[in-house]
């Protein structure tokens, strides 16, 4: 399992959304940082420029450029988005 910056910044941005857990920003803050610690969590820099991912959309930007980056450090990107084509895709 592995994160980098954007999934960290979606999960802080929706658990702190008032239609998501809303939570208190110090508060998603530590549950984000006791799940890196409790599962060993592999951290994975944006080290891709962003022309480099292969969105043809507005709706497929972050998603494309997740994918590519996981594919590139030889991961899958696990989500539960049936729509985003990628080879590193994984739908669970």
């Amino acid at each position: 399992m592995a994160v980098c910056p954007i999934v960290e910044l979606g999960f802080l941005r929706i658990s702190t959304h008032p239609k998501g857990l809303c939570s208190a920003m110090p508060g998603a803050r530590r549950l984000l940082q006791d799940f890196i610690c409790q599962h060993d969590v592999e951290f994975v820099g944006c080290d891709m420029a962003a022309l480099e991912s292969k969105a043809g959309s507005s709706d497929e930007v972050t998603d494309q450029y997740l994918a590519e980056l996981a594919a590139r450090n030889g991961m899958k990107l696990a989500t539960l988005d049936r729509v985003i084509n990628h080879p590193a895709v994984e739908i669970i």
